[in-house]
């Protein structure tokens, strides 16, 4: 539980930088060819990019994602008889 509030709380801060950070990072690294053709600019295709990361850390912090391996609930081998 702990590994996935602290997975959640690292992709929200991501999000959220990039949501707040929409127009200095446009500024830095200018036009977006993709966002500026299909999300109506570099900023607002930051910005939508952003709450998409927010989403997924909805996703993983309700556990709909999990964080944990696929292998860790298998348990061991047992023989039939």
């Amino acid at each position: 539980m702990a590994k996935q509030i602290i997975i959640g709380i690292i992709i929200a801060w991501m999000g959220w930088s990039l949501v707040y950070f929409s127009w200095h990072l446009s500024e830095i690294f200018g036009s977006i060819p993709r966002f500026e053709k299909n999300l109506w600019g570099t900023r607002n295709g930051l910005v939508i990019f952003g709450f998409g990361i927010m989403i997924i850390w909805f996703l993983v912090l309700f556990g709909v994602i999990p964080t944990t391996s696929p292998t860790e609930n298998l348990g061991g081998f047992t023989s039939v008889q």
